[in-house]
């Protein structure tokens, strides 16, 4: 039994850190604006200014990729400073 709880709670976790990634500026861009930001914001910018958004690979086109919970932290993170 105790494997089988083990089981399902490794597919939630796997579910819900699938469920918080982000793929592509376009997406990262929507969230960030429904959290708040100008319909203006430029993803890119962001990470070049040290927003936790990363690449899936190296190479200029590699998609950005981030999390929305380390967007969230990063931004109350910003609004408590």
């Amino acid at each position: 039994m105790a494997n089988m709880n083990q089981s399902h709670d490794e597919s939630t976790n796997v579910e819900s850190l699938a469920g918080d990634l982000l793929v592509g500026g376009d997406v990262i861009e929507a969230f960030v604006i429904e959290q708040g930001l100008p319909d203006t914001t430029d993803v890119y910018y962001l990470r070049k200014i040290g927003w936790p958004i990363g690449k899936l690979g190296p190479g200029q086109s590699a998609p950005l990729a981030a999390s929305k919970k380390s967007i969230l932290s990063y931004i109350r993170k910003l609004i408590a400073a």
